[in-house]
Parts: structure tokens; C-alpha cells; sequence
């Protein structure tokens, strides 16, 4: 399966921020389906969410909305109905309500990961598997400098990474860096 970038060069705005996922910019209530509870009739929640944009992301994508990650608790997963504009998409199957300000993640298979340093950056970029990604974190197993990729891919694995595992922070603000990914 041919690379596929996600929403293209981004410039950190906040930090953190996932690799492969943007920002809730209103709270949103999952529209419940009226025949829970009954099995042949049960059909998973639809939610409209407001996020900062809704670039990289397509009809079908696995999600994980969450305000931090690793979740703590049961995960609010669903998919990608729709994508309604630069600014809105239609989810379906989140069980719990979202707040302004969570994470929406792209929570899919993959069997490479790069991610790129673009242009001259003040950073570093620290790259780690947590929301708490930052200095000194436990969770920092990559810095990208000027010029600087992380490019990870399986050995004969199919499925070996998961793009949800990865969080970028700023160590200035400012930077501007790619992310892509391939499954097989």
C-alpha cells in the first residue's frame, strides 16, 4: 500500500500534539441509538465533532478520542463516518461525551512510520509514545533536529506499529515537521 502522509507539513501551534491526530475545539455528546440494549436493533453512537482540522483523516479510520494517552480507564474508540468539512467530521461508536480541547487520534496498523523534521527548526522535536511527551519524559524515545527524520519499519511484520503511539513536542514553537505512514 502506497505511503500515506498526514495532513501534509504542520507547524506546532500547542504542543503536545499526536503525530497522526488534531484537537477537539468544542465539547460533543455521542447521539445514543435509541434501541440500546436490544441487540438486533443496536446500532453504534454518530457524533458530530468540531476539531482544529480534520486533515489526514478519511471515512473508515479507526479513532481514539482521548485527553490523555496512554488512556487511563476505558477508551472512547470509534471510526470516521465522514469528513464534512476542513473543521468537522461525523464519528460513530464513541461511548462517552468529549471535551473541548481532546485528542482525536488516528488509531491504526502500520507497517512504517517516518516522521520529518522540516526546514530549519529551533526544537528539538521530542518524540515519545505518551501525551506527557516533553524533556525529560519517560515516555522520549526519539529527538529530531534540523534536518532530522524517524523512519521505523517492521522486519517482515505486517502490522507492526500502532500511530496512535506517537506524540511530538516542541521544544521552542514554531517548528514544522511531516508525518506519513504505510500498511501492507
Amino acid at each position: 500500500m502506497p505511503r500515506r502522509a498526514f495532513r501534509g507539513v504542520r507547524t506546532f501551534a500547542v504542543s503536545p500534539i499526536p503525530a497522526f491526530g488534531t484537537v477537539t475545539t468544542a465539547a460533543a455528546a455521542p447521539t445514543y441509538d435509541q434501541f440500546a440494549g436490544n441487540v438486533t436493533g443496536a446500532n453504534p453512537s454518530q457524533t458530530t465533532l468540531a476539531v482544529s482540522s480534520t486533515g489526514g483523516f478519511r471515512s473508515g479510520d479507526p479513532i481514539i478520542v482521548c485527553t490523555t494517552y496512554p488512556v487511563i480507564g476505558t477508551p472512547n474508540v470509534g471510526w470516521v463516518v465522514n469528513v464534512l468539512s476542513a473543521t468537522s467530521m461525523t464519528v460513530k461508536g464513541l461511548t462517552q461525551a468529549v471535551a473541548s480541547g481532546a485528542f482525536v487520534v488516528l488509531s491504526t496498523d502500520a507497517e512504517t512510520i517516518l516522521i520529518q523534521a522540516i526546514g530549519t527548526i529551533t526544537g528539538p522535536i521530542y518524540v515519545g509514545t505518551a501525551s506527557s511527551v516533553a524533556s525529560g519524559d519517560s515516555s522520549v524515545f526519539y529527538e529530531l533536529a534540523t534536518a532530522g527524520v524517524l523512519s521505523e519499519a517492521t522486519s517482515g511484520i505486517s502490522h507492526g506499529w500502532k500511530t496512535s503511539d506517537y506524540w511530538l513536542a516542541d521544544a521552542t514553537s514554531g517548528d514544522s515537521f511531516l508525518a506519513s505512514y504505510s500498511q501492507a
